[in-house]
């Protein structure tokens, strides 16, 4: 017996060989030669062709790296249908893809076999007609969601007016709250006849900067919405039109006459800026599609005030938080910019203070903190309709709160479709020690005067301005008030950082709306007065409290005199 010796340069080769294949991976594409459509199929791998599949081919591809893989087919160049397949390649395994076409439609699809199945297809010489081919597929990392992919043409500019075969489309507003997103835009049918247009949710689609795709779940035309059908549990990327009948957006676009048309995006990540591509399919005579590329959002924290938060053109500013007693509110402002009322739908709100609590709203007031709607049993949720520059007051409470609590961490409304939230929201009258009751004690004008000339802290402080009168049962001041209040005026210009609010406060005689629709036009009167004074309208907030905030007895005439009252509290 002879003993062969072989180099060891040759094993080490060998050896490493060996090793290299065994962290490697088979995987099959394969296509029978059965009853089906003869039409090619193209085969893609994260967006790069691979091969052109005809019926009784066969191929295979070793891959070399656990990087995730995509594989979608397609039946022409410009038609991706939603078929694919993702998997993680795993050291040493092997994978089998069927790839088919349906007889009577041109749809094509790709399915992961079983490895026995699979095997056994491969095996079986009947079904094709040409022997094993290779393929090379280069592996390139994936989202795990398998619609996220980023487009690679992110770098075009974004332009708010398209034309496609004489259908021009105006974006007009881009309004963002919260998570939600409106594209508000305008179609105009630039062809000399009319023409019948519709579109529908499933059918528009956006990639954002993170690399999550997000699908509309609204979509109107005029004065047709439709949302996303409620059998598409899981919406795909299609590169082809399918609008069911039954849940499209369509109108008639008379020829030359712009109609309004809007677009609603829901649960966009917090941390995303912008769409770097979307996609709005639509049909006419036939189907169409429009790309928007690099689309901002815009910002909803005001640049000026970080409590105040804008969503097109409504706003809603958080004004303070004021411990009272046995309960904590927190004073909102809802500002409609816009031309026609708007409705505002609070569904629910969550609170979290610096010790570690969670707390749900106990109800909210609208215009005044004393008439508040319990939140109680199968409460869906508080409506409120502003008008076009009447800003409203919102008071949402939270009973019970910690007695050592001092800030509010967070609070997140939910809204209609949206939410928002502010953070690190001092609790005004909280001393932050367990079981002491809290200090309601007003100070003296003069003293107040002090504290603002020299810079001292005054947040939450109350004053009575004793020396405001009004003509009996109206809002007109007297003139023998003017001298306080071009004092106040000119000690608030001194200190531009204070905000301050305005009370009005009445006795319990008469009926309680028209002590409370006094109360709030005297407010306003000092208001206005204050800003005849040069003093900015955003640093003052006028609120009438009617007879509700008594500070003494209204038994005597001098105690409801003392209760005829105009008062401020420095708010920030």
């Amino acid at each position: 017996m002879k003993t062969l010796l072989l180099p060891f340069s040759f094993l080490m080769v060998c050896f490493f060989s060996t090793t290299i294949s065994a962290q490697c991976s088979d995987i099959y594409f394969y296509r029978t030669n059965g009853f089906q459509n003869k039409k090619p199929v193209m085969l893609y791998s994260n967006e790069k062709k691979l091969a052109t599949i005809n019926a009784g081919e066969k191929y295979v591809a070793t891959v070399c790296s656990e990087d995730a893989l995509e594989f979608v087919v397609r039946t022409s160049e410009n038609d991706m249908v939603p078929s694919r397949v993702t998997l993680d390649p795993k050291n040493a395994a092997t994978y089998y893809l069927k790839i088919s076409c349906a007889v009577g439609v041109e749809i094509a699809s790709i399915k992961m076999q079983a490895p026995g199945k699979g095997k056994k297809d491969i095996d079986n010489g009947k079904k094709f007609i040409k022997p094993l081919k290779k393929l090379s597929v280069q592996n390139e990392t994936v989202s795990q969601n398998k619609n996220a992919i980023i487009p690679a043409n992110n770098n075009q500019t974004f332009e708010a007016t398209q034309t496609v075969d004489n259908f021009k489309f105006e974006i007009t507003n881009v309004t963002k709250a919260g998570e939600q997103l409106t594209i508000d835009y305008k179609i105009t049918n630039l062809h000399s006849d009319d023409r019948r247009f519709e579109t529908c949710a499933n059918m528009i689609y956006f990639y954002d900067d993170l690399g999550n795709l997000n699908f509309a779940n609204k979509a109107c035309v005029a004065n047709s919405c439709s949302g996303m059908p409620s059998w598409i549990k899981s919406p795909q990327v299609s590169e082809k039109y399918a609008c069911h009948s039954r849940v499209n957006s369509n109108a008639i676009l008379p020829s030359g006459i712009p109609l309004k048309a809007s677009i609603t995006i829901p649960n966009i990540k917090k941390s995303a800026t912008k769409f770097i591509k979307g996609s709005l399919w639509f049909k006419s005579e036939t189907a169409y599609k429009m790309d928007f590329y690099n689309l901002k959002f815009p910002e909803i924290v005001d640049a000026d005030n970080p409590n105040k938060m804008n969503f097109g053109n409504q706003s809603i500013e958080l004004i303070h938080a004021v411990n009272d007693s046995s309960t904590t509110y927190i004073h909102f402002k809802h500002s409609n910019a816009g031309v026609e009322p708007y409705n505002l739908k609070i569904k629910k709100g969550v609170a979290y203070d610096d010790q570690g609590n969670q707390y749900t709203l106990n109800a909210i007031s609208f215009f005044s903190k004393n008439k508040r709607i319990e939140n109680r049993g199968y409460f869906r949720g508080w409506d409120l309709t502003t008008n076009p520059n009447n800003p409203a007051n919102i008071f949402a409470f939270i009973d019970n709160m910690s007695a050592q609590a001092t800030q509010i961490k967070r609070i997140t409304l939910s809204f209609e479709g949206f939410s928002l939230s502010w953070d690190n929201i001092d609790i005004v009258g909280a001393t932050g020690k367990k079981n002491e009751p809290q200090s309601s004690e007003y100070i003296q004008y003069s003293e107040f005067e002090q504290k603002v000339r020299n810079k001292h802290n005054v947040l939450g402080t109350k004053v009575i301005l004793k020396k405001i009168h009004f003509s009996s049962g109206s809002a007109i001041i007297l003139k023998d008030s003017h001298a306080q209040l071009n004092q106040l005026g000119d000690l608030l210009k001194l200190n531009p950082n204070l905000k301050v609010e305005v009370s009005g406060h009445t006795d319990n005689v008469g009926d309680d709306v028209s002590n409370m629709v006094l109360s709030q036009k005297r407010a306003d009167a000092i208001k206005y007065y204050l800003i005849g004074r040069s003093v900015l309208p955003n640093r003052i907030i006028s609120i009438g409290k009617g007879k509700n905030e008594p500070i003494k007895d209204n038994t005597s005439a001098q105690g409801r005199q003392e209760n005829r009252r105009v008062e401020i509290m420095v708010i920030e």
